[in-house]
């Protein structure tokens, strides 16, 4: 697989302007870049739920002489959001507010640290066990295309705001989201193509398909049988040719059948002499 002109990804590794790194280390690299990122994310419920008492306490409407608590709770790192929601839709809290107070946030963290850790077991010491990636290629994909839907949603905003007055604060709150969002696709592309190469090389190969033994015995008494049955069809058809075909012409004449028809003599049924005396005395019995 080619990214422009100058990344080529294959199953083993990764050539990046010519230089080949292998899936399985940048996999690692990214794994721990990705699980940095969200325990900070995590770190920041934690933090949220020790001071403020709620599960993610997070206003982006902060000012320039905001403290450092205040910034760190300003911005959603997850989705790399460090102000940009907040310039270019005018909102006053996160994202993640917006849907549900933070909660499903918080339990994507647990979930994907936790398809993370499975990773890199996967990567270290256990390579054969290929199932041990499915949670992480799960996780990620889902992460890239939630990252896609929220790109394509935003984008006719974000269109708008760089149409606009561009400052180094939009510029710098752009660039990082446009970075993760990259990268996470980078990530997820080089996870599937190792999954690929590790199933490829430790799965077990496919049943080959032997050619079934004949019986030639069996094969012999078949072809005697076949023989023998043509034998006797051609016995019977030459038997059949030497028989005289007999025709006989039968003709129907319409008259003399007209002509038995009169002299048959009609049958005269006999009268029961008992017939008349119960059809005059009907009913009259008890």
């Amino acid at each position: 697989m080619r990214l422009l002109f100058c990344i080529k990804i294959s199953e083993k590794n990764t050539s990046i302007f010519g230089c080949p790194i292998s899936n399985r280390c940048l996999c690692a690299f990214f794994g721990l870049a990705q699980f940095t990122v969200i325990v900070i994310s995590f770190y920041q419920h934690i933090f949220s739920y020790s001071r403020f008492k709620e599960i993610f306490h997070c206003h982006s409407n902060i000012s320039i002489n905001a403290t450092a608590e205040e910034k760190f709770m300003a911005y959603d790192v997850i989705i790399f959001d460090f102000g940009l929601m907040h310039r270019i839709l005018g909102t006053d809290e996160c994202v993640a507010n917006y849907l549900d107070g933070g909660y499903m946030r918080a339990m994507w963290c647990l979930e994907q640290g936790t398809s993370l850790i499975i990773m890199t077991v996967n990567l270290t010491c256990l390579q054969k066990y290929v199932w041990l990636m499915w949670p992480a290629l799960l996780m990620e994909s889902s992460y890239a295309l939630g990252m896609s839907i929220l790109t394509m949603a935003t984008a006719p905003k974000i269109l708008e705001a760089i149409g606009g007055l561009v400052d180094k604060h939009l510029a710098l709150s752009l660039s990082y989201y446009l970075l993760g969002f990259l990268l996470n696709w980078f990530f997820t592309l080089i996870m599937w193509h190792y999954y690929w190469h590790i199933e490829m090389e430790y799965s077990p190969p496919p049943p080959i398909q032997t050619r079934p033994r004949v019986n030639r015995r069996s094969r012999a008494s078949m072809s005697s049988h076949v023989a023998a049955v043509l034998r006797r069809s051609s016995k019977s058809n030459i038997l059949l040719s030497s028989v005289p075909s007999i025709k006989k012409d039968v003709k129907i004449n319409l008259n003399d059948i007209k002509k038995e028809e009169e002299n048959d003599i009609p049958i005269k049924y006999r009268k029961s002499k008992h017939i008349n005396y119960y059809c005059n005395n009907i009913g009259t019995h008890v």
